[in-house]
């Protein structure tokens, strides 16, 4: 039973990889609001850019960065009663802007992460808000699968390939 939970979990994760990429008018429904709280976005080809010079940090659970992360980012859950704690010990360590992101555009861990270390004094802060997935779908070679290097971003599973595996909560019982 537990099995299949994680495999459903890690199937909509990995399956909301190819959602982030539907999104027409409003691409980032929530950029808005944060960008006028003064936080500043890093858009995809800039992160890639600048990827040497920044240190990227994976906002979300263990279990989502363990199935799908941007290579060599750094764990620090906003959900970690340390947080704070640890993202200004990284940021005095490593004397490099750091990137926060999570899942994507629909997601606020990367904006709230952001917040909270720009309200406590960290100068050097920036969202990614294209979030994972549309970072393993354009650099597949700088993203981890399972604990591999993804390199294909043709091995992520398609959105209409996730929707059918999907089970009807009738189907739950």
């Amino acid at each position: 039973m537990v099995f299949r939970s994680l495999a459903r979990l890690a199937a909509l994760i990995i399956g909301l990889a190819f959602s982030a990429t539907a999104w027409s008018d409003d691409e980032f429904p929530l950029r808005d609001k944060y960008v006028k709280a003064g936080l500043e976005m890093m858009e995809l080809p800039t992160l890639a850019q600048r990827f040497d010079q920044v240190v990227v940090v994976d906002v979300r659970s263990k279990y989502e960065h363990e199935t799908l992360r941007i290579a060599d980012s750094v764990l620090i859950p906003i959900d970690d009663v340390h947080f704070l704690e640890r993202i200004r010990a990284l940021a005095a360590e490593m004397s490099k802007p750091l990137v926060f992101y999570c899942s994507g555009r629909t997601c606020d861990m990367s904006y709230r992460a952001g917040l909270i270390a720009k309200y406590h004094g960290l100068n050097e802060v920036f969202v990614f808000d294209a979030g994972v997935f549309d970072w393993a779908n354009e650099y597949p070679e700088r993203t981890v699968l399972l604990g591999e290097p993804l390199g294909d971003a043709s091995r992520l599973i398609s959105l209409d390939r996730f929707r059918r595996h999907l089970l009807s909560p009738e189907e739950e019982l």
